[in-house]
């Protein structure tokens, strides 16, 4: 009776132990641990500890998928504004010319004009955006003025 006692006591305690590496794998990052023995009275909790590591799996995921469309938003409003920005200062500067033409001027500022409004929407509508949770919506809009 001892011996099978015994027998029983160490068998939970060699369970109990790989149960116990998997979650410390686990809480280090390591997030495709597999706990692949029978653990015996402990099955339930490699159940249940699977299904929480898929869990932080998905969480790890969308976080860095949120990240990346964080990352190409900045790039792309970073961009769009640049691009205005850039078409205003270069036609500033052939205003400051004195050699050209009262049509040239007029055509120059008109298009000065049009790349400064241009730029306060988009200004405008990354504001709006910062008050709103839907931020893709700028981006699919600004996209369709390019």
């Amino acid at each position: 009776m001892f011996c099978f006692i015994k027998k029983y006591y160490d068998r939970i305690g060699r369970d109990y132990q790989a149960l116990l590496r998997s979650v410390s794998r686990m809480a280090d990052g390591d997030l495709d641990t597999e706990i692949t023995e029978d653990l015996g009275i402990y099955e339930p909790m490699k159940v249940e500890l699977s299904r929480v590591r898929d869990g932080f799996k998905k969480a790890v995921d969308e976080e860095v998928k949120s990240q990346r469309m964080k990352t190409d938003l900045i790039t792309n409003v970073s961009h769009d504004l640049k691009t205005p920005l850039t078409a205003i200062t270069t036609y500033v500067e052939l205003l400051k010319k004195e050699d050209i033409t009262e049509e040239e001027r007029r055509s120059y500022i008109e298009t000065l004009d049009k790349k400064s409004q241009r730029l306060k929407i988009l200004i405008e509508d990354l504001l709006r955006s910062a008050r709103r949770p839907a931020t893709i919506l700028c981006c699919i809009r600004w996209k369709s003025m390019w």
